[in-house]
């Protein structure tokens, strides 16, 4: 067989990130009488396979991006647009949000130190 070999000392951007996983749980809560519901948002990713920064980990980290969108009039608003040091490799956060149809969605990116962004998965 053939053998290849990469170079890591060439620096480029990071490889993508492999997955992205988005859990969703929802909790009964009290507050003066009124109940209502409270979303605790798990996210959780894979780190990439190669950083392509010579191995230098010095200022890795990873931008995470969460938006909601009203299914019915479309409107959009970000809940999360952060850095998160590249030593984690989750988020975890609790929201209130309005009662009506949401559509949620997630990214994440992986910045190495030379801050060459990889893809967004």
């Amino acid at each position: 067989g053939e053998r290849r070999f990469r170079d890591l000392t060439v620096i480029t951007a990071p490889d993508e990130i492999g997955r992205v996983r988005l859990l969703l749980n929802t909790a009964k809560a009290i507050s003066m009488g009124n109940t209502f519901d409270v979303f605790h948002l798990r996210l959780r990713w894979t780190e990439p396979n190669y950083w392509n920064d010579d191995f230098d980990d010095s200022a890795r980290y990873y931008l995470v991006q969460c938006a909601i969108q009203d299914t019915n009039t479309k409107e959009k608003r970000i809940l999360i647009d952060m850095r998160v040091d590249w030593s984690f490799n989750g988020y975890d956060e609790k929201f209130r949000l309005p009662d009506r149809d949401l559509l949620l969605r997630c990214r994440v990116s992986a910045v190495n130190t030379e801050t060459i962004r990889s893809r967004w998965t």
